[in-house]
């Protein structure tokens, strides 16, 4: 995990009851006793120590006859610093996102994929600089989660690459490890269709009190452009909020619900290329 505070959770499976010990003070299970198959959720402090820390929760059964041992490992996180007599402490030590898992090893075919978890109270947003890793609906506010998938691995090394999760502010920033193994052969890759354009429609909105919500869409182009994913973020949530749609049936590219605060606005065309 990282250093930030958040949740985990791991199932019990058990036909009768059970206790939960050994918490340390920084791991908090909502239950410490139950019985039959339960989803326990621990909540972790963020890691303030300048250390890396393991804790480990052990689940007995009431025979005593089973025993398992759930394990948590922290990353090190900055200590706060202690501010001088009459100032602030800064907002740039409040440290608060976490990513599950933080390191993932996929086959070499096209379509490979999984999942990740991400943990804060802020917005964030995923994103990766590898052509062959391909985001989806990696952006949101608070806890939640994205998918992500993969292009078949043209050649038999392993690839190695990296998925980056950053809060509102780029106050926050944690990575993902992907790995792909190589291909013995076996799979013969697609070709590769690049984004050469992204159009919005509009391209400018001028609000001046009189609209609550526009509907902006974007065309990708080529339509057989391979990766047609589309991060919608806006620079300045005080004047403008994004609420993003459902991609349709054919594939195309999801509007977004801009809802303006009755300010002056522009919507700029930010290009990705994919």
């Amino acid at each position: 995990m990282g250093s930030g505070g958040g949740t985990v959770g791991f199932n019990v499976y058990a036909g009768k009851g059970w206790t939960i010990s050994g918490s340390p003070d920084w791991m908090h299970p909502d239950a410490t006793r139950g019985s039959g198959t339960r989803l326990v959720i621990v909540r972790f402090d963020r890691n303030e120590s300048g250390a890396e820390r393991t804790g480990k929760l052990t689940v007995k059964s009431d025979d005593g006859k089973a025993e398992r041992t759930f394990t948590l490992t922290q990353r090190a996180g900055q200590r706060k610093p202690t501010p001088s007599p009459g100032s602030t402490p800064s907002e740039e030590y409040d440290y608060d996102l976490a990513l599950n898992p933080e390191e993932i090893t996929l086959g070499p075919s096209d379509g490979a994929g999984s999942t990740i978890s991400v943990v804060t109270g802020r917005l964030w947003a995923g994103s990766t600089t590898e052509d062959w890793i391909r985001l989806e609906s990696a952006v949101g506010r608070g806890n939640g989660t994205f998918t992500f998938r993969v292009s078949a691995n043209p050649s038999k090394e392993m690839r190695h690459g990296t998925i980056t999760v950053r809060t509102q502010q780029g106050m926050d920033e944690l990575k993902v490890t992907i790995h792909q193994q190589g291909n013995d052969g076996s799979v013969v890759p697609p070709a590769e269709v690049k984004v050469s354009n992204v159009t919005l429609d509009p391209a400018t909105l001028t609000v001046n009190g009189d609209l609550s919500t526009a509907l902006i869409s974007a065309i990708v182009s080529p339509d057989n452009a391979r990766n047609k994913g589309l991060l919608w973020m806006s620079s300045n949530a005080s004047v403008a909020t994004v609420q993003v749609s459902t991609p349709d049936a054919l594939g195309r590219a999801a509007p977004a619900a801009l809802r303006p605060r009755r300010r002056r606005l522009r919507a700029r065309d930010h290009r990705r290329q994919g």
